[in-house]
């Protein structure tokens, strides 16, 4: 497979800007082919700019009439029932906006669709994955993990505090004055847990992903503000969630070890071109030392997409995929279950 044939589905403020930008990036690896998109104004709009050929209302007139390899579809999560999982009858990978789904009821009935389904994957946009220093973190910590020459694995710290995580990324988007459509959400929704998981999903996720393994939660403050966990293995997990007031962006995790500790900080979402920041101090070959890595100015939302298109042609396995995604709603699960006890 040479160039990755995708269409868009959704062209609204996250598609524009945490997507298809991107995509554009990526030259002569993908061709963007179509987009789907209700607001023809918008459609139109969106396409001449990006250089795209063809519009359709809806995703079933573009699968009908274009020869995709791919999908991408940037939808809000309260309603993946109703909007992606009738695109696994088409059989193409395709990509979502996090989490799976508003609760692990719908993400469970998602997944029943998916396996009886022709769809080889599912990738869920948890870009943070594919930020250049969380990929060279997972890789450390899973080496130091097998070989124990740091000692034993103690805890994993996450906090994320702020509300700059735009960046000004939306004064460019295309808007219009056309009406939009608005549907009753996949179920009725309890407002804290979806608060929760499109918030603090992200966070969720790559405790999980560091880890290599899941976690149970055994304590939830009232407040919101605190995630206690145990991983299967026995880790303490901490998430701290706005613990102060911070009007830009702090999000770091810390992946403890006897002898030494891997950090990550992240920068906010839609900082372009912007990586993370590794920081490894212990036994580095000459006693105990700290070190940063020189890492590509490689944002994590342009590296996913090239992520997915590599998943795309089988040279990798996606980076989240939509098994591994629920796993992330029964957190949520648990810490509302604790957090209400």
């Amino acid at each position: 497979m040479n160039r990755v044939r995708v269409g868009f589905v959704g062209t609204g403020s996250m598609g524009q800007v945490a997507h298809l930008q991107n995509y554009l990036r990526l030259g002569d690896d993908v061709e963007i082919v179509a987009l789907a998109e209700p607001r023809q104004g918008l459609a139109q709009a969106v396409a001449a700019r990006a250089g795209v050929g063809r519009v359709y209302e809806s995703a079933e007139q573009m699968l009908a009439h274009e020869k995709l390899d791919a999908l991408v579809a940037p939808q809000p999560f309260t309603h993946h029932l109703q909007v992606v999982a009738p695109l696994y009858d088409a059989g193409l990978p395709i990509i979502t906006e996090k989490p799976l789904a508003m609760s692990s009821a719908v993400g469970a009935e998602m997944l029943l669709r998916l396996d009886a389904s022709a769809t080889p994957f599912h990738m869920v946009a948890y870009h943070k994955r594919s930020d250049p220093a969380v990929e060279r973190a997972k890789e450390l910590v899973s080496r130091l993990r097998a070989s124990g020459e740091w000692g034993e694995l103690r805890y994993v710290r996450m906090t994320m505090a702020g509300t700059g995580w735009a960046l000004g990324a939306f004064d460019d988007m295309l808007t219009t004055n056309e009406p939009i459509r608005v549907t009753p959400a996949d179920v009725p929704a309890d407002d804290p847990y979806v608060s929760f998981v499109n918030f603090y999903i992200h966070q969720v996720n790559l405790v999980r992903h560091l880890l290599g393994e899941s976690y149970s939660v055994k304590y939830g403050d009232r407040a919101g503000r605190l995630l206690i966990g145990e991983s299967l293995s026995g880790v303490p997990v901490s998430l701290e969630m706005e613990p102060w007031g911070e009007p830009g962006w702090d999000e770091s995790i810390i992946v403890g070890f006897d002898q030494g500790q891997v950090r990550v900080t992240l920068p906010p979402p839609l900082a372009s071109r912007q990586a993370g920041v590794l920081d490894v101090r212990g036994d580095l070959g000459q006693g105990y030392q700290s070190a940063r890595p020189m890492l590509p100015p490689t944002h994590a939302m342009l590296q996913q997409a090239k992520n997915f298109v590599r998943a795309v042609r089988g040279e990798i396995a996606p980076p989240s995929d939509a098994h591994d995604a629920y796993l992330d709603l029964v957190v949520a699960d648990e810490y509302f279950a604790v957090r209400n006890s």
